[in-house]
């Protein structure tokens, strides 16, 4: 598993939202749907607390299949 967290603090007090924004709808679709893994948010007066779990063989083979079809076709190969 691969977990990254994000912990800001020394800003502003926070308050948790009343609806998810564009960027919170997108790291949950992301994480979830295309690497099969979560994430977390706490919402903490002091700041945001993110967790994103991630397990490494689905990021691995997501990663490498993205990098595919990147690449440019060599000469003569369909796709």
């Amino acid at each position: 598993m691969l977990e990254l967290c994000w912990e800001e603090r020394d800003g502003p007090p926070v308050t948790e939202p009343t609806t998810r924004g564009f960027g919170t709808r997108s790291v949950i679709a992301s994480i979830g749907s295309q690497l099969g893994g979560r994430a977390d948010f706490d919402w903490r007066t002091e700041g945001l607390l993110c967790r994103l779990t991630v397990p490494l063989e689905q990021a691995s083979a997501q990663l490498l299949n993205d990098d595919q079809d990147r690449l440019p076709a060599a000469a003569g190969q369909v796709r």
